[in-house]
């Protein structure tokens, strides 16, 4: 949704995967939109899941199918986007035996055990790998065959990081950090950012610097709504010093995160510090690699002091992000969408109207509660009595990690399922059966924060599993992520 917009999806409600959650289309074109209305012929082979409701995702393009290059010959200018489905995900999944490549000389990872199955892992991908070099070599051929050489700029990159343990999903370098290679013919020789081909160019450039380069180099003036920097180009802007990134939930597993990196340091602030590094995904874990191996692969210096002025530089350029595009995560999903739903507004329009989103109260309330001091337990107390539940959330949540259980009687009459849940966890703690009842007792009443709730039950622990009986009778053959959440924990009960 950040790529098709030229916004941040935290910006638009849409961080979260397979939420579809609707924005104002007629605020908000698509880049594809804005290329089409200038003239511009705008294809796409034939990827798109754009997790926006409203619009179907195939309705911005000419063409979403298979490419003909003679229609493009026929049709020009063009944008075309090409996606390679070889190096998905899904490709280093199954079998990994019998690659072409030599698992003995593969290069690992120093955070990935050196274990045979790991080797193997490896070999499978670098071989998706050669099939996705080769799907390119057969663009660029088809480019070259129908003359197309001189006036055509070729951009490739990928969609996130890699996708072996601890890349895709995490908010790590090896997450984040994505191939970026741009061939500009010599008909464009003003264009180029280097001197000469092959040029490595030392520059920060994100997903959201990519929309708006691409209509200014077909000659678009963007948008002003758009949130990158061109990066190439007659208008390129000056580098922005910093690259944002954010997690939010994944198919069945709650997260929320955010990071902020300059060329030297990486700032991760972690919403939901209970959650495993690794959780159990699914999806994820069809891959054949030790996942639970989780070697010492992070040297840490937020709390050494001789980094105390870039990590309170990286702090600050977070929030300072944060506030700039209206980040919509500071209330778990649920809230957020019902919260929009009573004022009947998109997402979009509701964290921009401060009465209904106290954006920046939620930050300064949120940062309380991660600051993880003891005299801040007055202060968090206090929040519990805020009439907006995304602040109580947070009061609670702060609690929760000084292992201050004290409210927990008081939380679990809460108006807000989200609170109440906190409380019944603090219940848990102290080993008060009264918490699980509650927490089912939600459940059972299709509560809307069930999905964050089935995910509290895991991290519980073992004390969750007295509820095996009660979970296993629920029926969620209507919602997948929580079918998944379900059967993940019977099967962690054994039952």
């Amino acid at each position: 949704s950040t790529w098709i917009t030229g916004m941040y999806a935290l910006t638009t409600g849409t961080q979260h995967m397979r939420s579809r959650n609707t924005i104002p289309h007629n605020k908000i074109l698509y880049y594809p939109d804005i290329l089409k209305k200038n003239g511009y012929f705008v294809g796409n082979s034939n990827k798109t899941d754009y997790n926006i409701g409203g619009r179907d995702d195939k309705d911005c393009w000419d063409n979403s199918e298979n490419i003909n290059w003679e229609e493009l010959q026929d049709n020009q200018p063009f944008f075309q986007v090409v996606n390679f489905y070889e190096s998905h995900e899904s490709r280093a999944q199954g079998d990994v035996e019998n690659t072409l490549y030599d698992p003995a000389k593969v290069k690992l990872k120093s955070y990935h055990p050196d274990l045979p199955i790991i080797r193997k892992n490896y070999a499978k991908y670098h071989d998706a790998l050669t099939r996705m070099d080769d799907r390119v070599g057969e663009v660029l051929s088809n480019i070259s065959r129908m003359g197309l050489n001189d006036n055509t700029i070729v951009i490739y990159s990928s969609d996130h990081g890699g996708v072996l343990p601890r890349s895709k999903r995490y908010l790590y370098t090896s997450g984040l950090h994505c191939p970026l290679i741009v061939r500009i013919p010599e008909s464009y020789k003003d264009y180029w950012p280097a001197e000469e081909k092959g040029s490595s160019i030392d520059r920060l450039i994100s997903f959201i610097d990519m929309p708006i380069t691409w209509l200014s180099l077909a000659g678009v003036n963007p948008p002003e709504r758009f949130q990158g920097k061109i990066f190439l180009g007659k208008n390129k802007d000056n580098e922005e010093p910093y690259h944002f990134a954010f997690r939010g939930r994944m198919d069945e597993r709650y997260d929320e995160a955010r990071a902020v990196h300059n060329k030297q340091y990486l700032y991760i602030k972690n919403y939901m510090p209970w959650a495993p590094w690794v959780q159990h995904l699914e999806y994820q874990w069809k891959i054949q690699a030790d996942m639970k191996v989780d070697p010492d692969c992070v040297n840490n210096i937020i709390n050494n002091s001789a980094f105390y002025n870039i990590r309170e530089e990286l702090s600050f350029a977070l929030k300072k992000w944060q506030l700039k595009i209206f980040d919509s995560g500071l209330l778990l999903e649920s809230e957020m969408n019902k919260r929009a739903l009573k004022h009947n507004l998109t997402i979009y329009e509701m964290i921009r109207d401060p009465s209904i989103y106290p954006l920046e109260k939620l930050i300064n309330s949120s940062n309380l509660a991660l600051e993880r001091k003891d005299e801040n337990k007055p202060k968090l107390k206090n929040l519990l009595n805020d009439p907006d539940s995304g602040i109580r959330y947070w009061g609670a949540v702060g609690l929760l990690i000084l292992n201050d259980h004290s409210q927990g009687y008081n939380l679990i009459k809460d108006t807000s399922h989200e609170v109440r849940s906190i409380g019944a966890w603090m219940l848990v703690k102290e080993r008060d059966t009264l918490g699980l009842n509650i927490l089912f007792e939600m459940l059972n009443q299709q509560s809307d924060a069930s999905l964050f709730i089935l995910n509290i039950l895991d991290w519980i622990g073992e004390e969750a599993k007295l509820l095996h009986l009660d979970i296993k009778k629920l029926n969620y053959s209507e919602d997948k992520n929580l079918e998944k959440m379900q059967n993940f924990l019977l099967r962690k009960w054994n039952k």
